[in-house]
């Protein structure tokens, strides 16, 4: 939430970054941002943010091209830039540190930000994406999608993506995994189901993770209790885009999907609820502190 003045910040694919209050009148746009004072361009498009501390007076904005920006909210102006030295495509996840951010990229490489000159002649410090796929659904790129910073453990964070099931990485140990999903069972044609997550939340007990998926799949992992899902199930035919989980209902999760719905999803199997069937697309921003 960061500025009081202001109720949120958000993220626009021509790279302007939008400060906007809510009051009983409504929705307000209270001030508009471009990086460098340059004009709407689709390669600063603003890809993923994360606030740098738990006071919310800066925010890290990941972009399209490849760059790294911290806006800070007091001032209203960004403080800082710098381009990946590393890796390929755009932003997709943040993870703030103490003196650094661990950055990702759709390329699959995840990697401080600010590198010595030393680390900048090394590989990436880890690569998410597994052996090339050769599967049945080889023509959708492989890819990273998505990185969530662990709530707690500082350096812990969960990925996933295209034909890139989700993993548990950790800083201090990079080289191995925490934890790597597997996949379910072939279908009824003895086919692999495909694995494409597009986001994915830790829930309230901050062990648990749930994911969507592109192809209507809500699942939910246990680390403690083996690689594979501990429930799996699908949302009508929605092409999800987006999770949220929700701190006083434990078993409930807010999803959006390509074509602009909302649902409440029970991952207990009961009913679910539709909330909104008119945005465009369904975006959700988890690191806004939930109101009292």
């Amino acid at each position: 939430m960061g500025h009081s003045e202001y109720s949120v910040y958000v993220g626009t694919d021509t790279g302007i970054l939008k400060a906007i209050s809510f009051d009983e009148e409504g929705i307000k746009l209270k001030k508009n941002t471009l990086p460098d004072k340059n004009k709407k361009n689709l390669a600063n498009g603003i890809t993923c943010m994360q606030w740098r501390n738990q006071q919310e007076s800066e925010v890290y904005t990941g972009h399209r091209n490849g760059v790294v920006r911290l806006y800070d909210t007091s001032r209203g102006e960004y403080v800082y830039s710098s381009k990946c030295s590393f890796g390929s495509g755009k932003v997709i996840g943040l993870a703030p540190l103490e003196t650094n951010v661990l950055v990702g990229l759709s390329s699959g490489e995840v990697d401080y930000l600010m590198r010595s000159k030393d680390q900048a002649q090394k590989s990436p410090l880890i690569q998410t994406l597994p052996p090339k796929y050769k599967g049945p659904f080889a023509k959708w790129k492989q890819s990273l999608e998505v990185l969530r910073p662990h709530p707690l453990l500082e350096g812990v964070f969960a990925t996933g993506g295209c034909h890139n099931d989700l993993k548990i990485f950790d800083i201090n140990r990079p080289k191995l995994r925490i934890f790597s999903a597997r996949n379910v069972a072939n279908d009824e044609l003895d086919l692999p189901v495909p694995v494409w997550i597009t986001d994915l939340a830790y829930l309230p007990d901050h062990k648990s993770i749930v994911t969507v998926s592109w192809h209507s799949h809500v699942r939910v992992y246990d680390p403690r209790s083996g690689r594979k899902p501990v429930s799996s199930r699908t949302l009508n035919d929605w092409e999800l885009t987006s999770v949220a989980a929700l701190p006083n209902s434990p078993g409930t999760v807010i999803v959006g999907a390509s074509h602009g719905r909302m649902a409440l999803f029970d991952l207990r199997g009961q009913k679910n609820r539709n909330l909104a069937e008119h945005q465009r697309k369904c975006q959700t921003d988890q690191h806004l502190t939930p109101p009292p």
